[in-house]
């Protein structure tokens, strides 16, 4: 679903903004507030358009519904119009919670998004997914438990000494200024809505695999479990990122030592910039449609000659990548979405990532069934060389065929 379609009342979110240039838009972690990225706005705002929103039931933001669940997704729709100002692509900074808004916000529109900065996203429903209970989330789960349970008793001190001390190591709640107690207890009411939204994200780490922008994860070495598991699954599954442990740092680092942080962050975001200025990568572009794939199509729908060309481009991207031929890959890019735009398949559509692999798969069946169709056409009529043909165009695209006495069947290599 597209947050935009979210059938719920729309709120104009409030935001911090800094600088000009190219949009960066920051989200801050559980218990805090835009306030937290001060310091980098001032640090990005020189080369950089920064917008640092508040979230539900955070700083300004709008309360947190107090008669249904929340989701992420309503996050990202609060958020729209901030990503709307940051202009597209812009770069999502976004920390613990705000890591976990930052990637669904990607899933659901990766082609507005530049580059991803994320420091430990908690979005535990990866790790209960890959690793189902009792596991590295039980920390956190059972803080959530007890930070309840003081709630209910009315104790909001109790239930935010859970929480920061689970986070920030014990005795932290205790040396926390007396000055920064009323805001946190104010928001850690909201402490079981956030680990429903956390803990019940839909968005399977399959997904991720098609974040292909570039990521920089970063982890606080002195982190509970809870935060680095979710760091090892995301490390896996993103296929363009860098990962970074900070020696002496704990989940809280943003906040702690944004002296160490921040640097980190502009040296990524300023590299990114440099590497994809002048492609379109920058910039949204206009897809070309190369022309032996335009041959092909008007040749009768040859749709495995177009397929191979679609292949073929893939492996030319992936090399420009490799060999970080930076312009060369914005231009193949644009090519590949004009194919697969043509194809009924562009992966970065929100209408596809937003149903999944099922409306991909089905439009893969739909294809691949034509081709089939052809193929026993051509063996009925006794045209073996052109049955053979279209077998062996669609193992050049990785599609295999087995010959079965119900009838041919597929499947991808």
């Amino acid at each position: 679903m597209n947050a935009l379609d979210l059938d719920l009342p729309m709120r104009e979110p409030y935001f911090r903004e800094a600088g000009a240039g190219p949009g960066v838009v920051c989200v801050h972690s559980n218990a805090s507030s835009s306030s937290q990225w001060r310091a980098l706005m001032e640090t990005l705002s020189s080369g950089f358009h920064v917008l640092a929103p508040d979230t539900h039931g955070a700083g300004k933001g709008p309360a947190w519904p107090a008669d249904r669940p929340l989701a992420l997704r309503e996050e990202v729709a609060l958020l729209e119009p901030v990503f709307a100002r940051a202009g597209t692509p812009f770069s999502l900074v976004g920390h613990s919670y705000g890591g976990a808004v930052a990637l669904v916000a990607a899933v659901q529109a990766p082609q507005r998004v530049r580059a991803l900065v994320l420091y430990e996203p908690t979005l535990f429903a990866l790790v209960d997914a890959a690793f189902p209970p009792p596991n590295d989330a039980d920390g956190i789960r059972q803080t959530v438990e007890r930070a309840g349970a003081a709630l209910a008793m009315g104790n909001r001190a109790a239930a935010a000494e859970h929480f920061i001390d689970f986070w920030m190591g014990e005795g932290a709640w205790h040396a926390t200024p007396e000055s920064r107690r009323t805001a946190i207890e104010a928001a850690v009411v909201n402490v079981q809505g956030w680990g429903r939204a956390l803990f019940a994200e839909p968005t399977p780490l399959k997904a991720l695999n098609a974040l292909t922008m570039p990521v920089l994860l970063m982890v606080g070495k002195n982190s509970p479990a809870s935060g680095r598991a979710v760091a090892r699954l995301l490390a896996q599954a993103l296929p363009r990122v860098e990962t970074l442990e900070f020696e002496g740092l704990g989940h809280m680092g943003p906040v702690t030592h944004p002296e160490v942080v921040n640097p980190t962050i502009e040296e990524f975001l300023r590299r990114v910039d440099r590497r994809l200025a002048g492609t379109r990568f920058a910039s949204s572009g206009t897809p070309v449609l190369p022309p032996e794939f335009a041959e092909a199509m008007d040749d009768d729908l040859a749709i495995p000659q177009a397929l191979a060309v679609l292949h073929e481009r893939v492996r030319a991207g992936n090399q420009a990548l490799d060999s970080e031929e930076l312009e060369t890959a914005a231009s193949v890019r644009g090519e590949l979405i004009a194919m697969t735009d043509i194809l009924g398949i562009n992966p970065l559509d929100v209408e596809w990532t937003d149903a999944g692999d099922t409306r991909m798969r089905t439009a893969l069946d739909s294809l691949v069934a034509t081709l089939l169709t052809h193929r026993e056409d051509a063996r009925a009529s006794r045209d073996f060389a052109r049955a053979d043909r279209i077998r062996s165009e669609l193992l050049s695209v990785g599609i295999q065929l087995e010959d079965t006495p119900q009838g041919p069947e597929w499947r991808l290599e």
